[in-house]
């Protein structure tokens, strides 16, 4: 399963990025910069499942895991994020995001 979006982003700013997730599966959204290009235009910060988006403790509530992204220098990024498993295993849900710095 795969989505797609795209940012423009002026250069020294930053924005957060939600994409949806399940924090009581132990799945994951991580960077994935084998497969992303552009890195160096971007700097991506993991800051995991966002707090509040679901009761604590609460089995099977959904929350999205938030990734904040900074221009750092003009140009384009092509971002591949993937969802994996606690052991590393590849859920075979992806998120291409764009990212233009001006």
């Amino acid at each position: 399963m795969a989505a797609d979006s795209a940012r423009n982003l002026a250069l020294h700013h930053s924005r957060v990025f939600d994409l949806p997730g399940n924090p009581s599966t132990g799945y994951h959204w991580y960077l994935n910069r084998g497969r992303s290009t552009g890195t160096n235009v971007v700097k991506v910060d993991s800051l995991g499942y966002a707090r509040g988006g679901h009761k604590p403790g609460l089995v099977g509530a959904p929350a999205p895991f938030r990734f904040r992204i900074t221009c750092v220098k003009a140009g384009v990024a092509h971002l591949r994020f993937d969802y994996i498993g606690p052991t590393h295993k590849p859920s075979g849900k992806h998120h291409d995001l764009s990212v233009r710095c001006y």
